[in-house]
């Protein structure tokens, strides 16, 4: 099968990969819903990691055994000294600008009913923080990378080339978040997880990066309750340009 033929095969794809995460996720909260807890969002985390391992795992995995790459063409090889670190530093950099927009997002387009849905599941419960940044932070970003740069953005750069396949997986990244409130943020996150995948030709170091803009947002949910609404406080353009400067180190090291 031609790189293109298989390109054209996943986009018609993602439609159903969409439907069964959404019909999964629904299925996973009807299933849980009645589960005790220590915390009355256990529940609700639970189905959220049920979602997550079987709702995006379980289609990809049907790419994986149709499209059938090597380990190398997922992305799954050994990091270069140092690219893990670098990809952390351009993180944190570019969590502050990304921060700033949410925040004037959330005033222009609130989105309240799943903001605090987001509150409410990074509240410790079940084995505290630990399962909740294991959960909500490393879980997501191990299984959203691996179906998006892993298996859909190699795909469609061996038909089109790194101009089309990084944005193009963007894009699809952004729309599996579901909301069009909170798709601004995942789709700038999905150009730069997208330029990392592409520049190491690896999947860790997009992965580590993922992992950390998750725990540095749920870090700043647990401190900050004010974070969404209308009237909290915009970070400093000083703070802004700083993270946008360390970014751009960090990437010219890369």
């Amino acid at each position: 099968m031609s790189p293109r033929r298989q390109a054209l095969l996943l986009l018609a794809f993602l439609p159903m990969a969409l439907g069964f995460f959404v019909m999964t996720g629904v299925m996973a909260g009807w299933l849980t819903h009645t589960l005790p807890g220590s915390d009355p969002t256990d529940p609700l985390r639970l189905a959220l990691w049920i979602n997550q391992i079987l709702g995006l795992g379980l289609p990809f995995l049907g790419a994986l055994l149709l499209l059938r790459p090597s380990l190398p063409e997922l992305g799954i090889r050994r990091p270069a000294p140092g690219l893990l670190l670098l990809a952390g530093v351009g993180t944190l950099g570019l969590w502050i600008p990304l921060l700033a927009m949410d925040t004037l997002r959330a005033r222009v387009l609130p989105d309240p009913l799943r903001e605090a849905l987001f509150f409410d599941l990074v509240r410790p419960g079940w084995g505290g923080n630990a399962l909740v940044f294991a959960g909500l932070a490393v879980l997501p970003a191990l299984m959203e990378e691996l179906a998006f740069r892993g298996v859909l953005q190699p795909a469609f750069t061996r038909a089109w080339g790194p101009r089309v396949a990084i944005p193009l997986t963007a894009l699809a990244f952004a729309g599996f978040h579901r909301s069009a409130a909170q798709f601004l943020v995942p789709l700038l996150l999905g150009l730069a997880l997208g330029w990392l995948r592409w520049r190491t030709d690896c999947l860790w170091p997009s992965c580590a990066a993922h992992a950390l803009h998750n725990a540095l947002t749920i870090r700043a949910m647990q401190t900050h309750e004010a974070w969404f609404r209308p009237d909290a406080a915009l970070p400093q353009p000083g703070g802004i340009a700083a993270g946008l400067l360390l970014t751009a180190l960090a990437a010219g090291g890369i």
